[in-house]
This record gives C-alpha cells, structure tokens and sequence, in this order.
C-alpha cells in the first residue's frame, strides 16, 4: 500500500506545504491541490485520506521520542498539546499521554537526515495521512532546524552556539520556527485526513492561521467526528491560552 505524507519545506526564509505519496521512502508523484476548490468539493476530496482512529476508541495516546536537544521536554509537551487543543476547541476527542511508542496514536519523533529517508536539508517537518498504513499517526520532526513556540528570530547563539559562543556578541538574528502551530497543522493531516485549503490547512506557511476555522471543523465533522457547538468562554479562555504559551518559551 502506498502511503502519503504532508512535507513543510522550507525555502530561504518561508515554507510551504506539499502532499506527497512515498514507498519505501522514495516519493512516486506528487497529490493534487485543492486549493480554489469549493468547500463541498473539498469534502468530498477529503475523505479519500481517511481519519485516525483511536486504538482503544475513546482517546489518542501520543509520544515523544528523540527529542531536539535545543528545545526542553516541557517545550515539546506544551507544543503537542497546544497542537491538539486547536482542533479540540471545535471538535469532541479526547486525548493523553500514552506509556510507550507501541501504545500511542500519535508519535511526533525528532530524527535527523541521516536517520529518515524521507528527511532533507529543506525538510523541516512531515506526518502521514491515515490511509490504513503501518506509519498512521507518525510525525517526523527534523532536528536540524531551531524550534521554539512562537516562530520569533532568536540569537544565532543559541542556533550555531560553535560559530556564535557568546550571545552578547551575537547580536545577529536567527530564523526559528513555530513548532505547536506546524504540529497543528501536521495533525489535520495525520489525524483528520484533511488536505490543503485554507485556515490552519492553507499551502503556504504564511498565510497558515494560527487556529483552525469552522470550516476545518465542518470538513472533519464531515467524516464522522463529532463538532461542538458554538465556542463557548471556556474555550476562548483555551484559545488565549494558546496564545500566551506560544510566547512563552520556558
């Protein structure tokens, strides 16, 4: 069976999203893009990438493996669960920290080219659609690039501490990336089977919203996932949460 993935690439300083169907990690053809396609359309193309579900149906276990030495444990949690509340502010499913990998759901796995196939020097990110594959659920996380969970520029110290030791004379500013909203918008591929269109979903990095819109919700409510009415104050306080944290690097 083939399997497809959602690669972010990065090129010079913005990044754009490309669905890809890969085997043994060589890709085989590039998948259509919707983008301009109406929303039932849209749906209708939607549902050929299937949804994930649950192995104990009730709640996604997630793990996080070989993590990036530049970002803390916490970041990383804090990133994966900000990921997921984006989708849980309009959609009903619960989710948890699994106990191992062979339990989880979700795996988001910090690896380095040397390590992936699929990984490149312009490949920051990728996750498979749920296709019934053995990688369902898996996102691959590059570790040569700088994450932190705001996307601002930080000190080059802290991206090539070798060639920039002391930060108080490394006034130069470096490119970082956003890691909790490139997981968002991974885990509506890899968990809802929603392709590119708009909102949290769009093609390009930089016009990707930081949350998902009603209209992401509608598509994944169109495969059975059930919607939650109208947002209600505990999920906007949720929502200025996300906000926060995302600045907040520790």
């Amino acid at each position: 069976m083939n399997e497809a993935i959602c690669r972010v690439i990065r090129s010079g300083n913005k990044l754009e999203f490309k669905t890809e169907y890969v085997k043994y990690g060589n890709i085989i053809g590039r998948a259509s893009d919707p983008n301009g396609n109406e929303v039932q359309t849209i749906i209708a193309s939607d549902k050929k990438f299937g949804l994930l579900k649950p192995k104990n149906g009730k709640s996604y276990g997630y793990f996080i493996t070989n993590k990036d030495d530049e970002v803390t444990n916490r970041q990383v949690r804090r990133a994966v669960a900000m990921a997921l509340w984006r989708w849980k502010l309009g959609l009903k499913f619960e989710f948890h920290k699994a106990k191992s990998k062979q339990e989880a759901d979700l795996v988001f796995e910090f690896r380095n080219e040397s390590d992936d196939p699929i990984l490149n020097s312009s490949t920051l990110a990728y996750m498979y659609y749920p296709l019934g594959g053995s990688n369902n659920g898996h996102c691959i996380i590059n570790r040569r690039f700088y994450w932190n969970l705001s996307g601002n520029p930080v000190s080059m110290h802290f991206i090539d501490p070798v060639h920039y030791p002391d930060i108080t004379t490394a006034p130069i500013q470096g490119l970082a990336h956003d890691l909790d909203q490139v997981l968002g918008h991974e885990i509506g591929h890899g968990v809802f089977g929603l392709q590119h269109f708009e909102g949290i979903m769009a093609s390009h990095y930089g016009i990707m919203g930081e949350f998902a819109t009603k209209i992401d919700f509608i598509r994944a409510g169109a495969k059975g996932v059930e919607l939650r009415g109208t947002l209600n104050r505990k999920y906007l306080i949720i929502q200025n949460w996300i906000l926060s944290a995302s600045e907040r690097e520790y």
